[in-house]
């Protein structure tokens, strides 16, 4: 039990970096897309830019990769993410499936989460032993008692 709490909170933090990663990706395929177009990007340019989404790509992989594993779900989706780096916009709906999985464990355990995940400030409502309405201990606590700060039954 105390596991699959810790697991919580590991699965909101990934989330997080990955929501974070999808906006950069989408920054950068735009950057570089719209410098391409108007054709007033030098070669060096182009390659930074490129360089750029680059990196957001194997920093996507690994975090889709440990948000895989902590979910249990395998490696196929950081699999298909490695080739978002010939095909862009399958990166961004690989980065969007494995956050929509991630936002479905949150909301199974009663997570409240906002658009850009669950707040730094609510982590501590999900690690075991505490209350997840208001993050008291409750730790020496009879396990069908209600909380004594907000008065949530378990």
């Amino acid at each position: 039990m105390q596991d699959c709490k810790l697991d919580l909170v590991k699965i909101a933090k990934l989330q997080k970096s990955i929501i974070w990663l999808m906006l950069l990706s989408i920054l950068s395929i735009g950057v570089l897309i719209g410098s391409v177009m108007t054709i007033r990007i030098t070669p060096i340019g182009a390659l930074l830019l490129f360089g750029c989404f680059v990196v957001f790509q194997l920093f996507a992989y690994f975090q889709t990769l440990r948000l895989s594993l902590v979910m249990d779900r395998g490696i196929l989706m950081p699999t298909l993410l490695i080739s978002g780096l010939v095909f862009p916009i399958l990166s961004l709906i690989v980065l969007l499936l494995i956050s929509n999985k991630a936002t479905g464990m949150l909301k199974a355990a009663g997570v409240k989460r906002g658009i850009m995940g669950v707040r730094r400030s609510d982590y501590f409502k999900l690690m075991h032993g505490n209350c997840t309405g208001c993050g008291y201990s409750r730790e020496g606590l009879d396990p069908m008692q209600g909380c004594p700060e907000c008065g949530r039954q378990p």
